[in-house]
């Protein structure tokens, strides 16, 4: 998408603002270009066209619905939608933060579970604007995982959905097919986990003088690379 004095990647792209000009932003990945008195690419983000021929996929899945959750929803009107929606195929859940919802509220994880047994795909995505869905990281987000629930990671809601529909398409009876190629990437749409997992990691990283120093053996530092914070010279983690 070129809008304004920015391309983005489509299947990284939202809409953001109806009325402005920078109507469309790419949050989770850096515009492939900005255009000003001089034109600045980040062409090294792009990737290579496909070698197959490019082909329309026409059968794409309608029958997903995407849910927001909001503080004091009635767990009873998702359980209804998942025994009463004999159709439905997948749900796209935007959770809030990294992929949390009320600790508290065993009806829901419940209700993503009679999803599941009702061949029906959960994904989690997040209601922020940044970063991306961590279900392992808190203990509602393992139950979520525990009930079935798939983390849509960096992925935009509108991604998401249209990823679902796509591969609901190429796979219509297979749930459990959708589920597992759903966190693979097709075209850019997802980044890799460390990218928006940073934040919890940055202890962990050794400043390369650091490390230089150091002969023990090297510590996991979860494929991350940083530059050394300011105080690292003085005191080394």
């Amino acid at each position: 998408i070129f809008f304004h004095d920015r391309l983005v990647r489509g299947c990284r792209s939202a809409k953001v603002d109806s009325l402005g000009l920078r109507a469309f932003d790419s949050p989770n990945f850096d515009p492939l270009a900005t255009v000003g008195v001089c034109v600045n690419d980040n062409f090294a983000k792009g990737l290579d066209p496909p070698r197959d021929p490019c082909t329309a996929m026409l059968r794409m899945e309608t029958r997903i619905v995407v849910l927001r959750m909001v503080p004091g929803f009635d767990d009873a009107a998702l359980v209804a939608c998942f025994a009463n929606a004999r159709d439905l195929r997948a749900v796209v859940v935007e959770c809030y933060g990294c992929g949390t919802a009320p600790s508290r509220r065993h009806s829901l994880v419940e209700a993503f579970r009679l999803a599941k047994d009702r061949n029906v795909v959960v994904v989690a995505t997040t209601q922020c604007r940044r970063g991306g869905v961590i279900l392992d990281h808190y203990a509602v987000g393992k139950a979520l995982l525990e009930a079935g629930v798939v983390s849509a990671g960096d992925m935009t809601t509108e991604c998401a959905a249209t990823k679902l529909a796509f591969l609901f398409g190429k796979y219509p009876d297979d749930p459990d097919k959708v589920r597992a190629l759903f966190g693979v990437p097709l075209r850019g749409e997802i980044s890799d986990t460390d990218d928006y997992t940073r934040p919890f990691f940055e202890d962990e990283i050794l400043p390369p003088s650091a490390a230089a120093d150091d002969d023990s053996p090297p510590r996991k530092t979860a494929n991350l690379q940083a530059p050394p914070r300011p105080d690292a010279a003085a005191t080394p983690p």
